[in-house]
């Protein structure tokens, strides 16, 4: 069975600020005390192929990530420039992290 995992935006306890400044280790025991579910990509498959015939992806793993996120209603966050620019404005989901922006606090603007 393939399962796929999402973060849940409802995770945040910390900062930006405050994650910055941990160390690997204890960035890696707090990510430990995140509350992760885990998704089955059974139901997500049609949505996916949908997402991948519609922007031609050359990858349909990367479509789950989205079907899920638009499932959960919630924002998917990605480095992924190319995935990005991809889907365009075709999702009300998809984000790019450079578009973050974060006070002097570290909190969300």
């Amino acid at each position: 069975m393939t399962q796929h995992f999402l973060l849940s935006s409802k995770a945040r306890t910390l900062s930006l600020a405050k994650v910055l400044r941990l160390s690997d280790d204890e960035a890696f025991e707090t990510f430990k005390l995140f509350p992760i579910v885990v998704h089955d990509a059974g139901p997500l498959m049609d949505a996916a192929w949908m997402w991948a015939r519609t922007v031609n992806a050359p990858r349909l793993y990367d479509m789950f990530y989205l079907a899920l996120a638009e499932k959960e209603q919630c924002d998917l966050w990605t480095a992924d420039r190319r995935f990005v620019r991809l889907v365009g404005s075709r999702s009300n989901y998809c984000r790019w992290v450079g578009d973050l922006e974060i006070d002097i606090d570290g909190q969300p603007a």
